[in-house]
């Protein structure tokens, strides 16, 4: 006889049965799991605002008080009101608490990690940031925190309406496992686990050269591609100089950095798909997923109490970029309660589609890295290679703000710019940043990644002045 087959149709998905169990099906209980958590994610997506707010709260609450009697860090650091109040916090008493700092956390040790994980959380195993900056965070997370973490995989999925069973290309660090040219092969796309049956997923490192890029997509001709935006943006570029494009590609998943319009424009334009991009990060997990019908992202209110500050600590009305504080509502074996993540946000107005879920306008990058002007004021710089292109075809850009009135422009390029382009390019930067910083050009071959895969197009190498 053949062997049976392990899996069995559940709503959009191909689950993993018990074996030999065929009629009643009875899931294998990890996939049980995530499906009940599926069919709750289906539900709160469309509660009304203040319900999922007081949803997050309920949550946050007892997030708050285990912190504050088993993680020695938060024994001293939480109010005893607060603790011992009858009911969860309004969002104008959370407020009060204090803000986590990354360099806190950092510097807090194993004394932000509990002492006692709850029943139920399962195993523990500590995960760590890319570091890109150079200060990596490390935390401890449980099985429960993973669980959630494949929740929301899921939900991407399925709001998507992606074929499971297609090709899934992803090119990011990878050396040791995809190293180019050849890459990488696997049966299936490893997140699923035992949740989703799907075709399979082939690797690439993404230190490869982007015509190597090219050529190996060309050969595997996937349907779906998950890449950095900075990897996706010089595919498109040399992509439209060789008429090359993916015949089967049906999306592009962007991960890692920001997204600027132009990038999403030029994917539909040149490869006639959509761009699907993604928030999320290792010590906090998915915070932001794109809408099914928008191009902006829905915080995951189930997973985050996102807040987006102003420099005061208040609330930023939406259409303004503040800085990007987040509650991770269900890792008890670190918990990141009001956590400053380092990234600047803006939130939008409620979505047309009817999600409850708070509406995330866009990323515009690490708050370390806004440029510092001679009046002290501190803002995002908006730079792009798309608006370089109006002086010179640029392949790769970094911006270092060296003082306050000298930027250092490194400019991967096929020839070095006149006089005359670096005027104009100098006039187009102090344009975009708002301010006529003297611009002191320098052509490199090539501008490294950092170990996590990404590029930063704008660093700022000036310590802001300390406050009053």
């Amino acid at each position: 006889m053949p062997a049976e087959p392990p899996f069995h149709r559940a709503g959009s998905f191909w689950v993993e049965r018990v074996h030999g169990e065929h009629w009643p099906t009875m899931l294998h209980p990890a996939t049980a799991a995530l499906m009940t958590g599926l069919q709750q994610l289906a539900w709160s997506q469309w509660l009304a605002p203040q319900a999922l707010i007081g949803l997050q709260l309920r949550q946050a609450w007892a997030l708050l008080r285990y912190a504050a009697s088993s993680v020695p860090f938060y024994q001293s650091r939480l109010p005893e009101a607060l603790l011992h109040a009858p009911s969860p916090p309004s969002m104008e008493t959370w407020r009060t608490l204090p803000i986590l700092t990354r360099q806190e956390l950092i510097s807090a040790g194993e004394s932000i990690v509990s002492t006692k994980l709850p029943a139920h959380h399962g195993q523990v195993g500590w995960t760590q940031t890319s570091g890109s900056t150079g200060e990596p965070v490390r935390v401890l997370t449980s099985s429960l925190t993973q669980h959630f973490w494949s929740l929301f995989v899921l939900r991407e999925q399925e709001w998507h309406l992606r074929e499971l069973a297609g090709t899934l290309a992803v090119i990011r660090p990878n050396s040791k496992t995809a190293p180019p040219p050849a890459g990488a092969v696997y049966p299936d796309w490893g997140a699923f686990g035992k949740l989703a049956k799907t075709g399979p997923a082939v690797l690439l490192d993404i230190s490869a050269q982007t015509e190597v890029q090219l050529a190996w997509l060309g050969t595997h001709d996937p349907h779906y591609l998950l890449t950095f935006p900075t990897n996706l943006a010089m595919l498109l570029e040399k992509s439209a100089a060789s008429g090359f494009r993916p015949g089967r590609l049906k999306e592009v998943q962007t991960i890692g950095e920001p997204v600027p319009p132009e990038l999403r424009e030029a994917c539909r334009q040149l490869w006639s798909v959509p761009l699907v991009d993604a928030y999320s990060s290792q010590e906090v997990g998915y915070m932001g997923l794109q809408c099914p019908r928008h191009d902006h992202l829905h915080v995951q209110a189930e997973n985050v109490l996102l807040e987006v500050l102003d420099e005061s600590g208040q609330p930023c009305p939406p259409g303004v970029v503040g800085r990007i504080v987040v509650t991770a509502l269900h890792n008890f074996a670190t918990p990141l309660i009001r956590y400053d993540i380092g990234d600047r946000g803006e939130l939008g107005p409620s979505c047309p589609c009817g999600r409850g879920l708070p509406v995330l306008t866009r990323i515009v990058g690490r708050s370390r890295d806004m440029v510092i002007l001679p009046s002290g004021g501190r803002h995002w710089p908006l730079v792009g290679v798309y608006s370089f292109r109006t002086v010179a075809q640029i392949r790769q850009y970094q911006i270092v703000q060296e003082s306050l009135t000298t930027l250092r422009a490194r400019l991967v390029v096929d020839a070095p710019l006149s006089p005359l382009q670096e005027q104009a390019l100098a006039e187009v930067i102090g344009k975009a940043i708002g301010h006529p910083f003297v611009v002191v050009f320098e052509y490199p071959t090539v501008i490294e990644r950092t170990p996590g895969g990404k590029y930063r197009e704008f660093i700022c190498a000036v310590e802001p002045a300390a406050g009053p």
